[in-house]
């Protein structure tokens, strides 16, 4: 008898809940968002996937004439600094994730290996230059990064890269990875790239008119490489466009009809 009188209390309680926040206007529920949302800003992070007991080497920078208090946590480790300009870090991982707290505008974790191996920025929207080439990163989320104009990205294990929401971008580097495709058609701000890779198939730029300097990874494809040299915009009585890439031929055409210069050097994979 008890056992059923208190299974009747909770399903009451339940349904006591339930009402409760039925009652809330849709009015209500957007402003609790929007707080939650507010509360990310005020509090913004940085997260990496790192190997467990290793150091991670990284750069921070901030506002010009700023001061910001920095904390960066791992495991039990967690460690509280105030910077006023750019600082160099270097920090022992207690556990597999490091996350860094504070309003950081430029973030750079470059040549840390197999070491690190993942990094989220989406909860930092006030990041405007992301460097973190030479890594083992399989997963690059910049998503909510709408600010951001530059991204090096290169020599990693990245498969898919979306710069969809990054329609600031003016700057994008990420040759050296596991890319098939990339899609830069909402990044018309993009005034120089670097891609490719061996597996890579398919770029299209010819909504990209603000494109200037292009570099080709040296195993691109030839048959990639033509279409992009096909769809480069036309930037005639404006600045000569410039790409590089390992291919010899006979360009003239190109140079003549879109004013760009089409360079033949030896580049890294």
């Amino acid at each position: 008898m008890k056992k059923i009188n208190i299974l009747l209390v909770i399903a009451l309680m339940a349904v006591i809940y339930s009402c409760g926040n039925s009652g809330k206007g849709s009015n209500e529920q957007a402003q609790e968002r929007e707080q939650s949302s507010i509360a990310k800003q005020e509090n913004p992070y940085i997260t990496l996937g790192v190997k467990k007991g290793v150091t991670i080497g990284f750069k921070l920078d901030i506002k010009k004439g700023n001061t910001e208090q920095i904390k960066i946590v791992s495991g039990s480790r967690d460690t509280t600094f105030e910077i006023k300009g750019f600082q160099f870090v270097s920090y022992l991982s207690a556990d597999t994730q490091m996350t860094i707290y504070g309003k950081i505008t430029d973030f750079a974790c470059d040549e840390n290996g197999d070491k690190l191996n993942a990094l989220n920025i989406s909860n930092n929207t006030d990041l405007e230059t992301l460097s973190c080439y030479m890594n083992n990163i399989e997963k690059l989320n910049i998503g909510n990064n709408r600010v951001i104009t530059t991204v090096y990205c290169y020599y990693n294990k990245l498969k898919k890269l979306d710069v969809s929401s990054n329609t600031a971008l003016s700057n994008l580097f990420c040759s050296g990875n596991n890319l098939t495709n990339l899609d830069i058609s909402k990044n018309t701000a993009l005034t120089k790239l670097g891609f490719g890779n061996k597996g890579f198939s398919s770029l299209d730029i010819s909504n990209n008119k603000s494109l200037k300097n292009i570099i080709c990874s040296s195993d691109l494809p030839r048959k990639c490489y033509n279409e992009i040299l096909k769809s480069l915009p036309n930037r005639k009585g404006l600045e000569k466009g410039e790409i590089r890439s390992s291919y010899n031929g006979n360009y003239k055409k190109i140079d003549k009809e879109k004013n760009w210069e089409i360079i033949n050097e030896v580049l890294g994979d």
